[in-house]
């Protein structure tokens, strides 16, 4: 009774969770293809349980459930910063890393797996079949230690980021803001089960039975996303998504746009590389929401282009610029107000369409 029961559960969240898988990676945008394989790498997590609870598979090969866990984590604070950066930003090493760091680890559980040490018995206990065993330490790990870390590096990046942008109206906001709640949600579920768990208050079996289904509902979240926010995930670009209802008055618009008109064209502030919405809030001597509501409004767009418009067409009159020869590439990212060579690459190719080596070099061939 028990194992059909467990047969038809996963079997109904697999197949599911396999159909929205395939529904956002058809998608053309590069933050749903990210999510794509988040939802995907729980399919086999899921799938490769349901084989060993059902003895299709030798327990020993329980250590494989560990590649597409380990991912997980990865793929989510992937996600989050895509919905936010462009994809040149988001494949950076430095978040490849995390990826390569969890199949690294993967791969030293095999070999410890298949080959113990003294001092190291991964053996899979045959047990945990019937409910009398418990999970091998390395999935605990995974679940208690490995996804809560992704969630808290995932959401103190948006935070940050969230705080430097002044994107606390916009529609990816809220959904990155809910979304994240969500996995918090689930991870508290989660230990709750695993203290009842240990005080014998709950069973094993229960265990396998609520957890697969916790996580259906929160992908069941995205399914409602997907249906009343559909523009959310059918754009790529931050500025094609309405961001708030309020509307300033005629009186600000005109007094502001004086002033960033100085700020911007005479003073040329966006050079700083330090600059950020609050600095410029504290110069012009308006709140920071109102200018953020100026920007978004009035220049259909957020603070991080907006000035990173402003230096990209500096970059471009320096690359054009015979007197700036001498001057590397990097150098005149630095001079633009760019604070790193790889933020330069990917912001002045999304706003020009080319790299900033074959622009000059266009250049230099229309100048000749």
């Amino acid at each position: 009774m028990q194992e059909s029961f467990i047969l038809y559960l996963y079997s109904f969240i697999i197949l599911n969770l396999t159909v929205l898988s395939s529904i956002f990676f058809l998608k053309k945008n590069f933050s749903n293809r990210i999510l794509s394989m988040y939802i995907f790498a729980h399919v086999c997590v899921l799938s490769i349980c349901l084989l060993l609870f059902l003895s299709y598979i030798n327990p020993h090969y329980f250590v494989f459930v560990c590649l597409p866990a380990g991912l997980v984590g990865p793929l989510l604070y992937m996600y989050i910063r895509s919905l936010f950066l462009p994809k040149e930003t988001c494949m950076s090493p430095t978040v490849m890393l995390h990826g390569g760091v969890s199949i690294l680890m993967f791969f030293m559980l095999i070999i410890f797996n298949f080959f113990p040490v003294s001092f190291i018995n991964m053996t899979f206990d045959a047990a945990i079949i019937s409910g009398s065993g418990d999970f091998p330490f390395y999935l605990k790990f995974y679940i208690l230690i490995h996804v809560p870390f992704y969630i808290g590096v995932s959401y103190i990046w948006f935070i940050s980021y969230s705080k430097k942008h002044a994107i606390i109206t916009s529609m990816k906001y809220l959904y990155a803001k809910n979304f994240l709640a969500s996995l918090i949600v689930f991870m508290i579920f989660y230990y709750v089960f695993e203290l009842s768990q240990f005080l014998g208050i709950v069973s094993l079996f229960q265990i396998t039975v609520i957890a697969p289904i916790v996580v259906f509902l929160l992908f069941i979240f995205l399914v409602f996303y997907a249906i009343n926010k559909s523009p959310l995930f059918e754009h790529s670009n931050f500025q094609s998504l309405k961001t708030h209802i309020e509307h300033l008055q005629e009186s600000d618009i005109i007094e502001l746009t004086h002033k960033v008109e100085d700020i911007f064209l005479q003073q040329k502030l966006y050079l700083k590389s330090d600059l950020s919405l609050k600095k410029l809030a504290e110069i012009l001597h308006v709140p920071i929401r109102t200018l953020s509501l100026y920007i978004n409004q009035e220049k259909q767009t957020n603070f991080s282009d907006f000035v990173n418009s402003f230096r990209v067409q500096s970059a471009q009159e320096m690359l054009s610029d015979v007197s700036y020869d001498n001057y590397t590439i990097d150098a005149i990212g630095e001079l633009s107000g760019f604070n790193s060579r790889a933020s330069f690459y990917a912001i002045f190719k999304k706003h020009t369409g080319c790299s900033p080596k074959v622009f000059k070099t266009s250049s230099l061939c229309n100048n000749s």
